[in-house]
């Protein structure tokens, strides 16, 4: 179900927002896979430096995750409303 609905959102994108989409969701893996090599063979000091590189770069992430999260959200609300007027009953 959810790569369904992750699918139908995908039409709520341009194809510019889709590709920075891309490049923000390759850049999150980098620190997923980090943080899986951590879990396997770490160091004190690797999980402080870890935490410091991403705790810099959430800064970036968070806006990037705002703003797709608000255009998702106002595609949704835009459907209710629209599926509202519609109905007759």
């Amino acid at each position: 179900m959810q790569s369904t609905i992750s699918a139908y959102e995908a039409s709520f994108f341009n194809e510019e927002e889709k590709r920075k989409l891309v490049e923000l969701h390759k850049k999150l893996m980098v620190f997923e896979r980090q943080s899986l090599g951590l879990d396997v063979d770490t160091t004190e000091q690797d999980d402080v430096n870890f935490i410091l590189k991403l705790f810099d770069e959430w800064k970036n992430f968070k806006n990037e995750v705002k703003s797709t999260t608000l255009i998702i959200e106002g595609a949704w609300k835009k459907e209710l409303k629209e599926e509202g007027e519609k109905y007759f009953g």
